[in-house]
């Protein structure tokens, strides 16, 4: 315990030292970055931006915005909706003035959002949205978005580790092939799980779609099963993919990921980092950290030994028990539960109690492989 207060401690005194020194994140570049794309090319910041917008939630009288109408940015700058915008944010205070900059920002402001789609099946465990951005006549970018609060959208990235592909990474590959048209230019992103579908969409899409990619933007996603990456449908796309994750990643090194990864410093600690809002900015594009963080490849190491001690079936029955626990508390998403954890835990307690002596020993196998690991 000594050890982490350390740590948090050290960390914190050097993220207050890089702001003192001009160190920003993405609202303060939103805010002062302020070209067109038309002067200014599409960079790994913009990427972000458009990114985070995936998390927000528009109303369903927006019917323009779910078709290739579309609406400009700025006509969407609207305060009676600032509440449902930002309810799916990981900080609603930032969120609100990252979108006033943007929709006042003669960089973003003409930007025309179409084809906004949001899909949850329960039955299927889905959980899938994502919205286009025109930043000019014939240059699209393509925004999928992380995982939400819903417990199928958690149970859709847990699945990850024993099946490929899931139905959110399918339905990526769809919307790709659908909104590209005639665009000259495609940039493909996400942030989180949204960074793992902007790949596979882009690997899987058909020819002449892959063809107008530009860049592709992982943004702290998790990766893919190993021989996935050694396949040619990644290796065709593998040039034009950035992969940003900060220093003490957790999300973003999940399964399997390509050797080049851009490591980004952050003014937060461990899995507080996968937070956008803290990842550090200077000189218009992201302050670089020298390697990931131990603590980072430590815990990247114990979840590999964890999978590493079940096979694929096994890893299902864990998964399926653990949201059986989960579940069974009766709150109604993962903000929910963790919200009311002086009631929740008791209940998942309870519920593991019950379990069968089968399950029990499946879910003790998995987590003594991370607890004795060094």
């Amino acid at each position: 315990m000594q050890q982490q207060a350390r740590i948090k401690k050290n960390i914190s005194v050097l993220a207050v030292t890089d702001y003192i020194h001009g160190m920003t994140n993405i609202v303060d570049y939103t805010g002062s970055y302020l070209y067109t794309f038309r002067q200014k090319g599409f960079n790994e910041l913009d990427a972000l931006a458009l990114s985070y917008l995936s998390y927000f939630r528009f109303p369903s009288r927006f019917t323009a915005l779910r078709s290739n109408e579309g609406m400009k940015l700025r006509d969407l700058n609207l305060a009676e909706h600032y509440e449902m915008y930002f309810s799916g944010t990981f900080d609603a205070k930032s969120s609100k003035e990252l979108f006033r900059n943007m929709t006042s920002s003669p960089r973003y402001r003409d930007v025309t959002v179409k084809y906004v789609t949001e899909k949850l099946d329960e039955a299927r465990e889905k959980q899938f949205a994502a919205l286009c951005f025109e930043l000019v006549p014939g240059t699209l970018a393509v925004s999928f978005r992380g995982t939400d609060a819903s417990f199928t959208g958690w149970k859709e990235d847990f699945n990850m580790s024993f099946t490929f592909p899931v139905p959110s990474q399918k339905e990526a590959k769809k919307y790709l092939e659908k909104v590209a048209g005639d665009s000259d230019r495609i940039y493909v992103m996400g942030h989180s799980k949204g960074g793992n579908l902007a790949v596979y969409a882009a690997m899987m899409a058909r020819e002449d779609v892959k063809a107008r990619i530009k860049r592709i933007y992982s943004l702290d996603g998790p990766g893919f099963p190993g021989e996935v990456l050694k396949g040619s449908e990644f290796r065709s796309i593998s040039s034009r993919l950035v992969k940003i994750v900060p220093q003490s990643s957790i999300i973003g090194l999940l399964l399997k990921n390509p050797d080049r990864l851009k490591i980004v410093k952050s003014s937060s600690i461990s899995l507080f980092q996968h937070d956008p809002y803290t990842w550090l900015v200077e000189d218009n594009s992201f302050k670089e950290a020298s390697k990931l963080s131990p603590e980072a490849l430590r815990f990247n190491r114990k979840i590999d030994a964890a999978l590493s001690t079940m096979e694929s079936d096994e890893r299902r029955k864990f998964v399926d028990t653990l949201f059986e626990i989960v579940c069974s508390t009766g709150a109604a998403d993962t903000d929910d539960f963790f919200k009311h954890l002086p009631k929740t835990l008791p209940s998942s307690l309870l519920a593991y109690s019950r379990l069968s002596d089968e399950k029990k020993d499946l879910m003790k196998q998995a987590f003594s492989a991370m607890r004795t690991l060094k």
